[in-house]
């Protein structure tokens, strides 16, 4: 299961780990899903702003904490939570989002 955790204090950050397992491996279309939206939100970060978030990334995990946060970077956010939640109402034995407010 991908699970995929937010934190928004001390400051903004996400957590993607793991795998879908919804398909055989090239052929498993929830992790591709995922891995679209991830990445291309982390492009769309870094092209907004080149120093938008510090990342750790390797198979199956990706950790992302953004340096400076302002309204722009929280609506990318919201847009990269959006599909992502997209992909769980749809999948949900294989992705689970957990998005804190505090």
């Amino acid at each position: 299961m991908i699970e995929v955790k937010v934190k928004r204090h001390p400051k903004l950050e996400f957590v993607i780990s793991g795998h879908a397992y919804s398909g055989e491996p090239g052929h498993d279309l929830v992790c591709a899903a995922v891995s679209a939206i991830v990445f291309g939100s982390l492009n769309a970060f870094e092209k907004y702003q080149s120093n938008a978030t510090s990342d750790i990334i390797r198979d199956g995990y990706v950790h992302s904490i953004f340096n400076n946060v302002d309204e722009t970077l929280k609506v990318m956010m919201t847009m990269m939570l959006t599909q992502l939640e997209s992909v769980e109402q749809a999948h949900p034995k294989y992705i689970k989002i957990n998005n804190k407010e505090v």
